[in-house]
């Protein structure tokens, strides 16, 4: 299961492990098999839920296709296996390469070769909104990561 972020009705990253409390997580989980049980879907895709009053509710089954979770997925079992990961929006006046040069700078550029873990972009668009994805051991090392992150968006 992988938490959506979500600013009103717009869809700006994931985070995964979800931060849901167990009972929640079971009741999602229990759900999902009793649909996929009954459906049974091919291929890629997703279901939605919302949770109001800790409660799950499907609005939004997305079968048939890749999903935005996808491509991260696919990248951390490729090139991070066993990490948890965000992801997120961003939106900067510079090129892939100028941001690659920053994000090496405060230290969180991904690392492919010891530690499997930094922020590393999906797609970037210059002048764009652009996605990133960021790996890490814990839920805590992410969010520093994106703190630091922030610092480069300030320091613009």
């Amino acid at each position: 299961v992988v938490d959506q972020l979500v600013d009103g009705f717009m869809f700006v990253g994931s985070c995964y492990p979800s931060r849901v409390s167990s009972q929640l997580m079971d009741e999602i989980v229990s759900v999902t098999e009793k649909i996929v049980a009954i459906i049974k879907p091919q291929g890629p895709g997703g279901l939605d839920f919302v949770c109001v009053n800790n409660k799950p509710y499907l609005i939004d089954p997305n079968l048939g296709r890749l999903t935005a979770v996808h491509p991260i997925w696919h990248f951390r079992e490729r090139y991070a296996p066993g990490k948890q990961f965000s992801s997120c929006s961003i939106s900067l006046p510079l090129s892939i390469y100028d941001f690659w040069e920053k994000l090496k700078k405060v230290g969180i550029a991904f690392d492919f070769k010891f530690s499997r873990k930094g922020v590393f972009p999906l797609y970037w668009f210059a002048h764009g909104s652009s996605k990133l994805m960021v790996f890490g051991n814990t839920y805590d090392e992410i969010q520093v990561m994106l703190e630091k992150l922030r610092s480069i968006e300030i320091c613009l």
